[in-house]
């Protein structure tokens, strides 16, 4: 039996390719160097329905960004056969042609020029001290897949196969290894069980935050509650555990609001301390009255910003949890620690950071824990909360998928409080 088209993408008006192959507009959010290019828009086909997967109408995504996985400025199709400028050299056309041709910045030429120019062998490192640099230092923003949508069409071998996913429903994607790079208007998953049925109650755009920010903060807050709890044993009934969470962005948030789930009535003997680099953080303090605020102003000694930091938690942390790790946070956390104290960081910064810090952590009796994205079965744990109303999401804000170069200059400017929602119409 062959798949059935839903009636969303057999009634609308679509351009189609030399093949005659249905197209759909794909958004590409890369690695920032700056904050000027990052966002490109450019067809490509309607995706194939995988036999053992799905289709899915994308509907809502995530603000966050690809790490970039070769030189090319491209991003990877939504089905399979690699990237859209690896498929076209197939083909017999350059990189130079694929980028002239096939690639439709949101900015000027002359930006895309200077974009493609910034991203060579040389590497992504954003520039410190730029918008972008402190937006990923405050989790704003962070690599990753978000996607909330419907589901659009089922593949044949699913037809006989009992499942709980059925044409229509509204679903979430897993950001599974090798998922798609860029966010297109339709999407095709090759199986399944990487889709997560939402409650009918549940809003997408809500739902569109929890594959990776929401997820990774989980499964951190997971990892460090053993932690706390073998704190919280060795000392007396009224002794409390200090952690510090590093950055005020989307991230921290949810770190935030997990936190305040997982320890319930026991979250007084947790001493919460947000490190911020921007103003944000007084944001923070309002809506959490029993979370401290410091700033982080680089400007300023490292020496001060220590002894400020100590200062605000009450003594020596014994927890940090900084998602987006510099050489220079992770210096100061590891000051800020007492012996024995433990650094959760994520694992894209702590390639780089572990091996030039692990003798100075092993000195002083730090250990350093890198924290993956999180699991299949913690993800539909994660919308049981939500839906729920056990964990209460972070703020966000919704806007048109093609204003997304927009939004993404926003978030480097600081100009959006919480996570920045994209909506596909």
């Amino acid at each position: 039996m062959k798949p059935q088209l839903s009636f969303d993408l057999s009634r609308e008006s679509r351009s189609r390719n030399a093949s005659g192959q249905l197209q759909c507009k794909q958004i590409s959010i890369e690695s920032p160097a700056t904050a000027k290019e990052c966002v490109f828009s450019f067809d490509v086909d309607v995706p194939d329905v995988p036999e053992k997967g799905a289709r899915v109408k994308v509907m809502y995504v995530g603000a966050c960004y690809r790490l970039q996985r070769s030189n090319s400025v491209t991003s990877t199709g939504s089905g399979s056969g690699g990237s859209l400028c690896e498929r076209e050299r197939m083909n017999s056309f350059g990189s130079s042609s694929c980028i002239r041709d096939r690639v439709s910045s949101f900015s000027s030429s002359s930006c895309l020029r200077e974009r493609v120019g910034s991203f060579g062998a040389a590497g992504l490192e954003p520039i410190p001290g730029s918008p972008v640099h402190k937006a990923i230092r405050e989790s704003s923003l962070y690599p990753g897949y978000e996607v909330a949508g419907i589901v659009d069409c089922i593949g044949e071998e699913m037809d006989s196969t009992p499942s709980d996913i059925q044409v229509g429903d509204h679903v979430i994607i897993y950001p599974y290894d090798d998922g798609a790079d860029g966010y297109s208007e339709y999407v095709s998953v090759p199986d399944i069980k990487y889709l997560v049925k939402l409650p009918t109650d549940m809003p997408m755009s809500v739902a569109a935050m929890l594959p990776t920010g929401a997820l990774w903060a989980l499964n951190t807050l997971q990892k460090a509650e053993p932690y706390v709890r073998k704190i919280f044993s060795e000392r007396a009934p009224e002794g409390k555990c200090n952690v510090l969470v590093v950055g005020t962005g989307s991230l921290a948030l949810w770190a935030l609001r997990v936190a305040s789930y997982y320890f319930g009535t026991e979250r007084q003997r947790v001493n919460v301390t947000v490190a911020s680099l921007r103003d944000e953080g007084i944001s923070i303090a309002h809506e959490f009255k029993n979370v401290s605020v410091v700033q982080w102003n680089e400007e300023v000694y490292e020496k001060q910003l220590i002894e400020r930091t100590i200062d605000a938690c009450g003594g020596y942390v014994d927890i940090v949890i900084d998602f987006c790790s510099t050489s220079r946070s992770l210096n100061r956390a590891i000051h800020c620690l007492s012996r024995g104290g433990h650094i959760f960081l994520g694992t894209e910064t702590a390639e780089k950071l572990l091996p030039k810090f692990s003798r100075r952590a092993e000195d002083r009796g730090i250990q350093m824990e890198a924290v993956e994205g999180g699991s299949l079965e913690q993800l539909k744990l994660l919308v049981e909360l939500v839906s729920s109303s056990k964990v209460i999401p972070p703020p966000f804000s919704v806007f048109p998928a093609e204003d997304a170069c927009e939004v993404i200059k926003k978030i480097c400017n600081a100009e959006i409080h919480g996570h920045a929602i994209l909506q596909f119409s």
